[in-house]
């Protein structure tokens, strides 16, 4: 997780209504740095770190953006 921001608490999972917890990212997303990037070809690109959402009934994972607005 990122130290400049905490994601906010979780909601229940939108499948199932269960209780979600925030997880750790794969390997894969740690070694890309886990972010996001918009603007592959632009000078400018905008990036934002990831979290994880999983739900603990039916394992229900999203992949969120810390900082949504930095990809406008």
């Amino acid at each position: 997780m990122n130290d400049q921001t905490q994601p906010p608490p979780p909601k229940p999972c939108p499948e199932c209504g269960g209780e979600r917890v925030t997880v750790q990212l794969s390997t894969v997303l740690q070694a890309a740095k886990q972010r996001i990037s918009v603007g592959f070809f632009s000078s400018q690109s905008k990036t934002s770190y990831l979290y994880a959402l999983t739900c603990t009934t039916c394992g229900y994972t999203a992949l969120y953006a810390e900082q949504p607005s930095n990809l406008i």
